[in-house]
């Protein structure tokens, strides 16, 4: 097997494919007639450069296509992916993924979306291992609608003189980094906000940093287990420092008792101390309960283009609708 660029030249193999799908796959893909037609105006669009394609093509001769993912040249790339029937489940369609994913990233594209029907688990499990989230669902609320975005969302607080901070709820207790953190750290991160933490990664990328500064990574803990963290990162551009909220996480089974509020406040009250009169953050488009707590306590978005606008304005529906 061998993947390659689809072409102006591949009508052929291409109409051949969408003819030999079931109608099952044809529901899931695309629901529109499959025939040569079709294929042959796809092939222009390709070939005019409306669309990327990627084929994963058995040689022949004759060649089959097994294959193949399609990605619009804008700058969020429109995604879809279909398998031939009888070779579904076999890593093709990760594959492809990869290819498009990397072509994106490497061609400077913002992002790539997505719409998949949500009786499709499978699918949704494969875009959700290439980091694509839900973010709404189409007006037939069949489909979900989901994103990928190669830039974080950003926000700014513009600190007043008093900072209100918030008390942890009764048995839990608010402290600073102690020696031995280590490892409750990369628990609670990899089961919050990300995964592949581990002590060595904590050491090279945090505690080994000339940024980190001990008394500015906070935990909460209950029965002196560290349930929650965030941390103080002082980013330096140009010789001038900027202060960054970072690292936010809590443990799923601690969520609800406003421990969030509690470590994001104290990371605010400590660079006001320090002199600060902004505090920054990046955060993800889906992480709509963090961003909810990160306006609550005066953050708002910083929208620095139009696609940052756009991605705002969905994030505050969303939020609205919740």
């Amino acid at each position: 097997m061998q993947f390659r660029l689809l072409t102006e030249h591949d009508t052929n193999l291409f109409a051949e494919f969408l003819t030999s799908l079931s109608e099952k796959t044809v529901y899931y893909f695309h629901p529109h007639p499959m025939d040569y037609e079709n294929a042959a105006k796809f092939i222009v669009r390709i070939g005019c450069g409306e669309f990327t394609g990627f084929a994963a093509v058995l040689p022949g001769p004759p060649e089959k296509l097994l294959g193949y993912v399609y990605i619009s040249n804008e700058p969020v790339s429109r995604l879809g992916l279909c398998v031939r029937d009888g070779y579904q489940g076999q890593g093709i369609g990760k594959e492809l993924m990869r290819w498009a994913v990397d072509y994106c990233r490497t061609h400077a594209r913002k992002g790539i979306c997505l719409e998949v029907f949500k009786d499709n688990p499978r699918a949704i499990h494969l875009y959700e291992k290439f980091g694509f989230h839900i973010y709404g669902e189409t007006e037939d609320k069949k489909q979900h609608r989901m994103a990928l975005y190669f830039t974080q969302l950003k926000m700014r607080c513009r600190l007043p003189e008093q900072i209100s901070t918030f008390v942890p709820p009764p048995g839990y207790i608010l402290r600073s980094y102690t020696e031995g953190d280590e490892k409750a750290w990369v628990n609670i991160i990899n089961n919050s906000i990300g995964s592949g933490w581990t002590v060595e990664r904590f050491n090279t990328e945090m505690k080994e940093t000339s940024w980190f500064n001990p008394q500015g990574l906070f935990f909460v803990v209950k029965e002196n287990i560290p349930v929650g963290t965030a941390c103080c990162q002082i980013q330096k551009v140009n010789q001038q420092e900027f202060a960054y909220l970072h690292m936010v996480g809590v443990l799923p089974e601690h969520r609800g008792k406003g421990l969030g509020k509690v470590l994001c406040s104290k990371v605010l009250s400590y660079f006001r101390e320090k002199g600060f009169a902004e505090v920054f953050l990046n955060t993800d488009d889906w992480r709509l309960p963090a961003i909810k707590c990160y306006l609550g306590l005066g953050f708002e978005p910083e929208c620095p283009d139009e696609l940052h606008q756009l991605r705002w304005k969905i994030v505050s529906g969303l939020i609205f609708q919740k």
